[in-house]
């Protein structure tokens, strides 16, 4: 995930985007996104893992299993 995470950082800096600016405009918390960002979250679950997702850095899972789908629509992801 290392490299993925450098080539993020570059395309923020490419296009003149801040982490700041792209955590508030994606609805997500900016220390999370820089957590990630510098490695120390790994982006299991929960917010970490959606920023990841968005991020590119990690792929949406096709479909959850069918003992996690309840959970899930509950929450609305």
């Amino acid at each position: 995930m290392h490299d993925r995470i450098v080539r993020v950082k570059a395309e923020f800096m490419e296009n003149g985007v801040t982490v700041r600016e792209w955590a508030r405009s994606n609805g997500f918390s900016e220390g999370l996104v820089y957590a990630i960002l510098n490695g120390k979250n790994q982006a299991l679950r929960g917010e970490s893992f959606q920023i990841a997702v968005a991020l590119g850095l990690k792929s949406k899972p096709a479909s959850p299993p069918q003992h996690l789908r309840p959970l899930l629509l509950s929450r609305g992801t």
